[in-house]
C-alpha cells in the first residue's frame, strides 16, 4: 500500500490530494483520485495502468480532480481490461461529462456502480475480495469502504517430500491434484500440500464525522486509514467541516479493536503530523500518521 497524496482540500508542496494504491491478492485498487495523482503515481515509481476498482468516497474536487485525467490516459495507452468504479451518486455523470465534453470516447469497458449512500452495501468483486460500502456523514454523500481480502494458500511439505524420495520433475503433477504411483506406494496432492487461507481487512473512513456507531462494521480492520483532518483543539471546526480529529480517529481504532490505525487527509495548516500522532497515541497506542511517499507491506 502506497499514500499517493493525505492532504485535504488544496494541495501543497509536501502533501497531495487524497489518493492511495493498495495492491493484494491479485487486485490492484486506487482510493480517491484527487488533483496531481498521475504524478504521484510516476513519482513514486508506481504504474497504475493494471488498477482494476477505483473507490471514490465523495464527490469534493480533493478527491476527484485526478479521476478524469487519469480516466482519458488510459484510453491513451490503450487499455482493454475493464475497470470498475464505485462512488456516491453522480460519480456516473460526472465520468460521463468528462468524457462527452472533451470530444473522446471510451476505448475499455467501465462498470460503474453508485451503492446507495443509506444503507451498507456488501459487494462481491471476486472470490478474493468483498467489498462493503459504508454512509459516513460529511457535507455531500459520502461513502467509507471496508475490503475482506482471502487468499486460498497451498502450503508445501517439504520434509514429507524429500521423505518421500519422489522425483523434483513430480511436483508439477501433485500441484494439480494428479496421483502418483512410486516405489510401491501410492501418492496424492494432500499428501504434500495443505490448504490454508490468509484474511486481510482493510477500512478506509474519509471526510466524515466520528462515528463511533459504524465501529461494528469494521471490526478488526487489520489497516484503519481514517479522517484526521484537525487536531481536538479544533473539535468545533471539525464538527462545523463534518471532519474528524485525530483523538476521534484513535478513538474509532480502539472501538472497532483495529490492528492499526493510519492518520490522514490533514488540513494545509499543519505542516508537521508529529502532534497529530501523539495526540492519537494516548487512546489508541498502534498509530501512523500518513505522508505521501509512505509504503506498508501488507501481510
Amino acid at each position: 500500500m502506497v499514500i499517493l497524496g493525505c492532504g485535504s482540500a488544496t494541495p501543497t508542496l509536501i502533501r497531495g490530494q487524497s489518493a492511495i494504491y493498495l495492491e493484494y491478492a491479485q487486485h490492484k485498487i486506487l482510493f480517491d483520485c484527487g488533483e496531481g495523482t498521475q504524478l504521484q503515481f510516476i513519482k513514486y515509481k508506481i504504474s497504475p495502468y493494471k488498477i482494476d476498482t477505483i473507490l471514490i468516497s465523495h464527490l469534493h474536487g480533493d478527491h476527484t480532480n485526478g479521476l478524469p485525467g487519469l480516466l482519458h490516459t488510459f484510453n491513451l495507452t490503450g487499455r482493454k481490461e475493464e475497470l470498475k468504479i464505485f462512488g456516491p451518486s453522480g460519480i456516473k455523470e460526472l465520468i460521463e461529462q468528462s468524457f462527452k465534453y472533451s470530444g473522446h470516447s471510451l476505448k475499455y469497458p467501465i462498470q460503474i456502480k453508485e451503492p446507495d449512500h443509506h444503507n451498507v452495501i456488501l459487494n462481491r468483486i471476486s472470490s478474493e475480495l468483498n467489498l462493503t460500502s459504508i454512509p459516513l456523514t460529511h457535507r455531500i454523500p459520502c461513502l467509507g469502504y471496508c475490503l475482506d481480502f482471502s487468499e486460498h494458500l497451498q502450503k508445501f511439505k517439504e520434509t514429507e517430500f524429500k521423505r518421500s524420495g519422489l522425483p523434483v520433475d513430480s511436483l508439477k503433477n501433485l500441484r494439480k491434484g494428479m496421483e502418483l504411483d512410486y516405489g510401491g506406494q501410492n501418492y496424492k496432492h494432500s499428501d504434500f500440500f495443505s490448504a490454508s487461507e490468509k484474511r486481510f481487512r482493510f477500512s478506509y473512513f474519509t471526510d466524515t464525522l466520528f462515528l463511533p456507531e459504524l465501529a461494528g462494521l469494521i471490526e478488526n480492520s487489520d489497516i484503519l486509514y481514517h479522517d484526521s483532518t484537525f487536531l481536538n483543539t479544533l473539535l468545533d471546526k471539525a464538527r462545523e467541516t463534518f471532519h474528524s480529529t485525530a483523538s476521534q480517529a484513535a478513538s474509532m481504532a480502539s472501538l472497532a479493536k483495529a490492528k492499526k490505525l493510519i492518520l490522514g487527509h490533514f488540513s494545509s495548516r499543519y505542516r508537521e503530523t508529529t502532534e497529530m500522532q501523539t495526540e492519537a497515541e494516548r487512546i489508541f497506542k498502534k498509530v501512523l500518521a500518513a505522508y505521501d511517499g509512505m509504503e506498508l507491506q501488507l501481510k
